[in-house]
């Protein structure tokens, strides 16, 4: 496997851990798997920290997986709401992830550090 999970639940939100090597493989995996344990779980907030998750995918890589793999993940029946923490010298990057996801319909964000990522989750 090309990353590792590493969960644990804090009140009212799930907090993931994500260690490994960053392919578009790896993020559409993950993504189903950590859908799939929210909603075994019942729940509907997620801080997902990458800061771990080595490597960049390019900014068209990003768009297609938004665009062309999360849709299809998407489920009715579960609303999330996402958190994601990146290391901030790659801002630019996340933004755009952040912009082109909340333009499809999904309700996330993208943080430098953990105590704003939980605050906006709260």
């Amino acid at each position: 496997m090309l990353y590792e999970l590493f969960l644990k639940e804090i009140e009212d939100y799930l907090e993931v851990r994500i260690e490994g090597e960053r392919t578009m493989a790896a993020v559409i995996t993950a993504a189903r798997e950590i859908t799939a344990i929210c909603k075994e779980s019942n729940i509907y907030k997620v801080l997902i920290d990458v800061r771990e998750f080595k490597g960049r995918l390019e900014l068209s890589e990003s768009y297609d997986i938004i665009s062309g793999k999360f849709p299809k993940m998407k489920n009715n029946e579960i609303n999330l709401q996402v958190a994601i923490v990146d290391d901030v010298k790659f801002k630019i990057k996340y933004r755009f992830f952040e912009t082109v996801a909340q333009n499809r319909g999904f309700n996330v964000r993208l943080f430098g550090n953990v105590e704003k990522a939980v605050k906006w989750l709260r």
